[in-house]
């Protein structure tokens, strides 16, 4: 079973207090962990950081032993999902390229998130926010990943397309044994979700 683990983590932004200090996390393949802590604790950092997007001042990131990176022009086994979706995407790029840049889409994850045809030869700005997350979605899964850290990525969607997206993520990960770490302010969402809950705080 693949694990990703975090240990001895610490991290701080320059000029500002430590975030954290000695940090350590492990997730298993199948597990669904949400994080918990305060605003402002560094949720968010700490997702980038277990993507391999951030450096830790001290301590290191692995999956099955191995440091884990963010290589540019690579898939990454490690996907993050971010909360804006529009930050995700380049605004000049539409939608079928941005999306097929890492692997190509296959057609049941477009269908199963429910993205349109006619939403792929569009640019960003000409598709709303819960249009945007699940087109970020189908590019992430598209790349099988084997873990999937997603940060607030409902927050901003209506009821709706929460539970869709929930629904076939939860799905996906079931399926594949894949683990799945994330950030929440919901606590139904949390208690729905999570099979374990970590308290970073």
């Amino acid at each position: 079973m693949s694990e990703l683990r975090a240990r001895d983590i610490s991290f701080g932004y320059a000029g500002a207090p430590a975030l954290f200090e000695g940090l350590n996390l492990v997730v298993r393949g199948g597990e669904r962990v949400a994080l918990r802590a305060p605003s402002g604790f560094g949720k968010s950092t700490l997702c980038q950081i277990l993507a391999g997007y951030l450096e830790p001042d001290a301590g290191e990131v692995t999956l099955d032993g191995e440091p884990v990176r963010a290589r540019p022009g690579k898939p990454n086994p490690v996907q993050l999902v971010w909360q804006h979706p529009e930050q995700a995407l380049d605004p000049y790029v539409r939608i079928r390229k941005s999306i097929g840049e890492a692997a190509p889409v296959p057609g049941e994850l477009l269908d199963g998130l429910g993205v349109r045809d006619e939403w792929l030869d569009r640019f960003p700005h000409e598709l709303s926010g819960g249009e945007l997350q699940r087109c970020c979605l189908a590019r992430t899964l598209s790349v099988a990943p084997r873990f999937i850290i997603a940060d607030e990525i409902s927050t901003m969607l209506d009821a709706v397309t929460q539970v869709q997206i929930w629904e076939f993520l939860l799905e996906y990960c079931k399926g594949r044994d894949v683990g799945l770490v994330l950030v929440t302010h919901s606590d139904a969402l949390l208690e729905r979700l999570a099979t374990r809950t970590l308290d970073l705080a």
